[in-house]
């Protein structure tokens, strides 16, 4: 993805991008948030991520795909009437790199934001998108997060309908567990179509991604188990199981020095764990 900065400064912007963004700019830290601006039935008009790189100062900045600032910055244009904020786009068609250099040379104190950084995602939108629709919900909307466009759909939807797709996430997952453990059982394809249903209700159920990944190993698709446990372990990174399944399946596969690695992480997990107790 290529980027472009946008500055938003004056005297009213931390009232400005709170009142219209998805994110508590008020309590913004060093590592910059993810932030949506939405229209009222919370429709995508960008996605951002927001830093401000110097606490006492009133400005921010906004990474935004380049594709999509022209877009947005007409969008924030229409609610700047009596507000002292303005809008300036400071670079743009920036790769990560560039990115972080810009940041390096720009300001002096970015570690903690270049760390953040590494994760970078800013997802693909269309102008019939909503935050509900590409299941961004959680990443875009933290829940101590008051008034703004949009907001009385998300909350509904938080409150009633996340909570619902988890029960029947998890209603899913347990079904194919208890399926998984017959020991008859030859086809496995009525339990990957269970998982399949369990992840796309709820993409965090990290228990249909750890069984999803022990049965492509039992068919020998060790690269597909081996995609199930990452996702597994982007979820959870003290994950045990994790690391101990990518350890076998990647000797599966001949990768001998990765399946090491994997089993030296897993025997620092276990450590770590045995430490808690």
């Amino acid at each position: 993805m290529i980027y472009s900065i946008l500055q938003v400064s004056g005297s009213d912007s931390e009232n400005f991008l709170h009142r219209q963004s998805s994110t508590n700019i008020r309590s913004l830290n060093s590592c910059g948030a993810y932030a949506a601006f939405l229209g009222p039935k919370a429709e995508i008009k960008g996605l951002s991520f927001i830093i401000k790189p110097i606490p006492e100062a009133k400005q921010f900045l906004l990474i935004i795909d380049s594709t999509q600032e022209a877009s947005l910055k007409q969008h924030l244009e229409k609610f700047i009437i009596f507000d002292d904020v303005q809008l300036e786009t400071l670079t743009e068609n920036l790769d990560l790199n560039s990115l972080e250099d810009w940041l390096r040379k720009t300001f002096s104190e970015t570690e903690d934001l270049l760390e953040s950084l590494k994760n970078l995602l800013l997802e693909d939108f269309s102008e019939t998108d909503s935050l509900i629709k590409l299941d961004l919900v959680e990443k875009y909307f933290p829940k101590d997060k008051g008034c703004f466009p949009g907001q009385e759909v998300l909350s509904k939807f938080v409150n009633i309908g996340l909570k619902k797709r988890k029960e029947r996430s998890l209603k899913y997952s347990d079904e194919a567990r208890d399926l998984f453990t017959r020991l008859d059982i030859q086809d496995y394809s009525e339990i990957k179509e269970l998982l399949e249903k369990a992840i796309k209700e709820n993409a965090k159920n990290e228990d249909a991604y750890e069984l999803l990944g022990v049965i492509f190993a039992r068919e020998n698709n060790f690269q597909s188990a081996i995609e199930a446990m990452k996702k597994l372990e982007e979820l959870n990174p003290d994950s045990i199981m994790a690391k101990t399944n990518l350890s076998i399946f990647y000797m599966k596969l001949g990768d001998k020095e990765t399946a090491e690695d994997y089993k030296a992480k897993a025997t620092v997990a276990q450590f770590n764990e045995a430490l808690k107790k």
